[in-house]
């Protein structure tokens, strides 16, 4: 984006203007990326990350975003709503083992909500570890006591890992 010079009639004055915004995605990526360049600020930093990586989520490019979240994270490792944006775009992309190991890191610091509970249990239903999956799903089912679907499916999914297939078959069609 060149900026250009625009002299007042009548005057010696000279305005340095921006072009119009023609393709706004594009632009606010590249006016954040020239912000980027502009602050040694980590808060700073890891939030113009996380705004870059919000407009690419917002246009539906979760792959262009991820790297952008990650970055944020890197910069702000304690900031959830950073690990839950990269957990989220983690999954939509197939990093499994990524937003895995996030969710993990969450559980460990105690900072998983009902949402990130269920995903940490489907997880670890998924890779077979259905005792683990059962312990956290308890607690889940702790901060939201209230029968809902996704609780359901959860259910179904940690006795499928635990061998209990003609149990989980029940829950599913239940």
């Amino acid at each position: 984006l060149a900026i250009k010079e625009l002299k007042v009639n009548g005057t010696m004055e000279i305005l340095l203007v921006q072009p119009f915004i023609t393709t706004p995605r594009l632009d606010a990526v590249e006016y954040l990326s020239m912000a980027l360049k502009l602050t040694k600020n980590i808060a700073f930093l890891s939030d113009i990350h996380d705004k870059i990586a919000n407009v690419y989520q917002l246009s539906g490019s979760a792959k262009q975003a991820y790297p952008h979240y990650r970055n944020a994270l890197a910069l702000q490792p304690d900031n959830t709503s950073h690990a839950y944006a990269a957990i989220a775009t983690g999954k939509l992309i197939f990093e499994n083992r990524q937003y895995f190991q996030l969710l993990k890191e969450l559980n460990t610091k105690e900072k998983l909500n009902f949402d990130g509970r269920l995903l940490l249990t489907e997880a670890l239903a998924n890779s077979g570890k259905a005792a683990e999956a059962n312990e956290i799903f308890q607690i889940a089912k702790q901060q939201f006591p209230f029968w809902n679907e996704r609780v359901a499916v959860q259910e179904a999914a940690i006795e499928n890992a635990a061998e209990n297939h003609d149990k989980a078959i029940t829950m599913y069609n239940a």
